[in-house]
């Protein structure tokens, strides 16, 4: 499995953009990412989100397997 981000399609500003947009009053400086179609979009979005699920489930799983079974945690 790759890394994968839940927010693709917020913008991740740099410092300087941080900074310029101090004096961008038309809002010009705002950049997206972007899909080429709707579909791709959608099907990344469902890919990341079962992704959070799947890394959800598996923090659970070890906080409860920590819970339950102390003497098998691994230092």
């Amino acid at each position: 499995m790759g890394d994968y981000i839940s927010d693709f399609l917020f913008a991740q500003p740099s410092f300087l953009t941080g900074i310029a947009r101090i004096f961008d009053f038309s809002g010009s400086i705002n950049l997206y990412n972007f899909s080429q179609t709707p579909e791709q979009a959608d099907l990344r979005a469902i890919q990341n989100d079962w992704a959070m699920v799947g890394q959800d489930l598996n923090t659970a799983l070890i906080e409860y397997g920590k819970q339950t079974h102390p003497e098998r945690t691994t230092k």
